[in-house]
């Protein structure tokens, strides 16, 4: 099932305002890849207000599948290597950056299924999750400006 659902993010690609999917040949990678991690800050940002609140429920359940969206997007648009770690094997530093995609985008499906099913707690602890999942990938795979 992974596999069949994977291959979407090959078909699908955050458009350039970062709100739909569009066709892959309209961007390179390296902008899919900004684009959908736009897309995700910007999401991130509104269920970070509204999650808590039962009247925002159905912004943010579309807000969670948009997210589900941009991650599969990047799935194939790892960013290119820039410490000795990933330099020296980058074939793992691609392969961890995949993972961590296939991971967020499981916790985004654990977001919505507890969103879905009013679990409050269930919710908070998910968030928490993605939160922290999102600082410690960018420990990994975003380059620190000088």
């Amino acid at each position: 099932m992974v596999i069949g659902f994977l291959s979407v993010a090959q078909a699908q690609e955050p458009a350039a305002e970062t709100k739909e999917p569009v066709a892959e040949k309209e961007l390179s990678g390296h902008e899919i890849l900004e684009k959908s991690m736009k897309g995700l800050k910007r999401n991130m940002r509104t269920l970070g207000r509204n999650l808590t609140k039962a009247e925002s429920k159905t912004m943010c359940l579309e807000s969670i599948r948009l997210m589900q969206g941009f991650v599969l997007a990047a799935f194939p648009h790892c960013p290119e290597p820039f410490d000795s770690v990933g330099k020296k094997d980058p074939a793992k530093w691609e392969f961890g950056f995949r993972r961590r995609m296939v991971n967020l985008a499981g916790l985004l499906l654990d977001l919505e299924e507890s969103l879905g099913a009013d679990d409050a707690q269930g919710v908070e602890v998910v968030w928490n999750k993605i939160r922290n999942f999102k600082k410690e990938g960018h420990q990994v795979y975003e380059e620190e400006e000088d």
